[in-house]
């Protein structure tokens, strides 16, 4: 089917609303990662650090495999 030129603008306009509304969220979602890591506890922190770092090892790990 093809796509008139009136289309393809109205595609771009929508795009670029989206972006727009994206980048503009961006800073409220970082925030509520900071206070959100602000709020854990030392134990809590711990704990993410250590999956995260488990998740690594793993990952490392299936790469030596291939």
């Amino acid at each position: 089917m093809p796509v008139d030129g009136r289309q393809l603008e109205n595609v771009k306009g929508e795009l670029l609303k989206l972006k727009k509304k994206e980048a503009a969220d961006c800073p409220t979602m970082a925030q509520r990662s900071q206070d959100r890591r602000a709020a854990e506890t030392e134990e809590q922190r711990n704990s993410r650090l250590s999956d995260m770092a488990q998740r690594g090892q793993e990952r490392r790990a299936e790469e030596t495999e291939e």
